[in-house]
């Protein structure tokens, strides 16, 4: 069986007192929770007796502490329970899909004696590599743009996608991918590089400024260092999975567990997780079911409205997963970030730590561009027309269209 696996924990931060895993089967089983393991630090009635009481025994109570040790270590050690319990129940997991930021394959292996296969996520591969290149951006030495870096975010995806199953065809096509960037298409193979593919036709970069390649040397010589430890992992990279159905699960149990609010010293954040568990693989319907089991009456009102939110559900899921849904939203994302650049261009420091205080605070903004007038030509009853040349004088903020600052002109009369 294969599951996809991800931790959350309930605060920001490794500090958290709390956390919550669950184990999703992939789409051929519907993507159900398998299971869901909740880890205490901390138990409020142990707590109270030993701050109040701490000469007496604590009474007996249904007690939540379960982890001693570090937030880093929760997710391995959760992962870890919840492979053992799956086993013990006669489920065995072979293949596990997540980011890999915990120990939990080599924890399984040392002390229960299961060997399992990682499949690491996807998006988490990308994530990581674009942290590295918004970290080279912050180095001033280097001119590295945000459009770049989605750029060569994107180059990476097609070729995650294309090679799945093909280690050397990952390999090559991550050697040839700074070179691309820069004209040099010596190592592009033809299924990757338009290139390649039709010579005859002028290739552009269709996702980079200008639609031309970079000329950078440093800043190539930059990346290929970046990129030097992700071609060395390309047999990981050809078997990828992807665990995006456990972020929608823990994104759910804040629906019912806010971060804000700390439900963690007693068995309540357990009961909410193990709720959302409910919703995502009966939807509505497990309140019913409930009731049903407690031999109370479902309720035909909550069938009735169950059965509607579920056929919404279903409408918005087949939407969000057609390719014009998915191009309209990377499409919105790229206005946003230009219109964004483009207001705080005309803008000036606005929002700063500690601006405040400043006596000086420039509040000055460049005007709105002029919107272009309706003209219609002019018939002149008599004589003969002036004519008037002009020479405009623009300015160049940090946006795509200048604004005019200063129109002189000349007459001459014919």
């Amino acid at each position: 069986m294969s599951c996809a696996v991800d931790t959350a924990w309930h605060n920001r931060g490794f500090d958290s007192l709390t956390s919550h895993s669950f184990f999703m089967s992939k789409a051929q089983y519907g993507k159900k929770v398998v299971k869901a393991v909740v880890s205490h630090r901390t138990c409020g009635v142990c707590k109270w007796w030993k701050r109040n009481r701490p000469s007496e025994a604590v009474r007996n109570h249904r007690c939540v502490h379960d982890h001693t040790g570090s937030v880093r270590l929760m997710e391995s050690v959760s992962g870890e329970r919840g492979v053992c319990e799956l086993h013990k129940d006669g489920t065995p997991v072979e293949v596990i899909e997540g980011d890999g930021d915990n120990t939990m394959i080599a924890r399984l292996k040392s002390k229960s004696n299961i060997s399992l296969k990682k499949k690491f996520d996807r998006n988490h591969i990308v994530k990581n590599i674009g942290k590295k290149l918004y970290a080279l951006q912050a180095d001033k030495s280097t001119k590295l743009s945000k459009l770049v870096i989605l750029h060569i975010q994107k180059c990476v995806k097609y070729i995650l996608a294309k090679n799945q199953g093909d280690p050397k065809g990952i390999e090559e096509n991550l050697k040839a991918l700074v070179p691309h960037q820069f004209a040099d298409h010596t190592m592009c193979q033809p299924p990757w590089c338009g290139y390649k593919r039709d010579r005859s036709v002028k290739y552009s970069h269709r996702s980079l400024p200008y639609k031309g390649p970079l000329k950078d040397d440093h800043l190539r010589s930059q990346l290929e260092k970046l990129f030097e430890p992700v071609v060395m992992k390309a047999p990981q990279l050809a078997d990828l999975g992807s665990s995006q159905q456990c972020e929608h699960a823990i994104r759910e149990v804040t629906m019912t567990a806010p971060k804000s609010l700390h439900y963690g010293n007693s068995e309540s954040l357990d009961f909410r997780v193990k709720a959302t568990a409910a919703f995502i693989n009966e939807a509505r319907h497990y309140i019913s079911k409930v009731h049903s089991e407690a031999g109370l009456s479902p309720g035909v009102h909550s069938l009735r409205y169950a059965d509607k939110c579920l056929k919404h559900r279903k409408r918005v899921q087949e939407r969000s997963a057609l390719p014009s849904t998915k191009r309209r939203r990377l499409q919105l994302k790229q206005e946003r970030s230009i219109t964004q650049g483009a207001q705080e261009a005309l803008e000036d420091m606005s929002y700063q730590s500690e601006i405040g205080h400043s006596d000086d605070a420039d509040i000055q903004k460049l005007p709105d561009l002029v919107p272009r007038g309706d003209f219609k030509p002019i018939v002149l009853p008599t004589g003969q027309p002036t004519y008037i040349a002009f020479d405009l004088e623009t300015n160049w903020p940090y946006t795509r269209w200048p604004d005019p600052t200063y129109y002189p002109g000349c007459c001459h009369r014919t």
